[in-house]
Formats: C-alpha cells, structure tokens, sequence
C-alpha cells in the first residue's frame, strides 16, 4: 500500500479523527490547535489523509471537506508533504 517508500522503516508519529461533518472545529477549538501544532513540531516526512475526508455531493462528486483542506494547507506551509489515501 505504500510502494513509494520502498525498504525504508515507516513510523507512525500521530493520527487522529474528526468529528464528521458540521462545522469547522479550526476557529473555536483549542485542541484541534495544538494538534497541528505538535504535527509540525514532529517535522514529519508525509501526512496521508484519508479517503474519508472526501464526501459526495448531490450528483455524486467526491469533493474534499473544507476544513481538511484548510488543515492540509496549514500543513503543506509548514513544508509537510500530504498524500492522499495510501498512493
């Protein structure tokens, strides 16, 4: 599942989940704050972020949860690479 990164040892160095669909836990909440910033203090070699941050419109495209998207780009500023899924 993860062919890019050949022989070389993988860690898992955080995860977490979110709390589904509704709104935006970026602007109120503390915790999710201090999770990004423990992530960009692990100064960590990829993010790969789940097919589940991705939900179907009405017409049936998958379009990518707005506060993930904010997160990623916090993240790929802080020079993290993100991946998505396991490719």
């Amino acid at each position: 599942a993860f062919a890019q990164y050949g022989d070389e040892e993988l860690r898992l160095m955080a995860m977490w989940t979110c709390n589904g669909c509704g709104a935006s836990m970026l602007e109120n909440q503390e915790g999710i704050r201090k999770k990004l910033e423990r992530m960009k203090a692990l100064e960590l070699d990829a993010l790969h972020i789940s097919h589940c941050t991705h939900k179907k419109d009405d017409e049936g495209v998958k379009h990518l949860c707005p506060t993930i998207k904010a997160i990623i780009e916090e993240l790929e500023q802080a020079g993290i690479k993100i991946v998505d899924g396991t490719h």
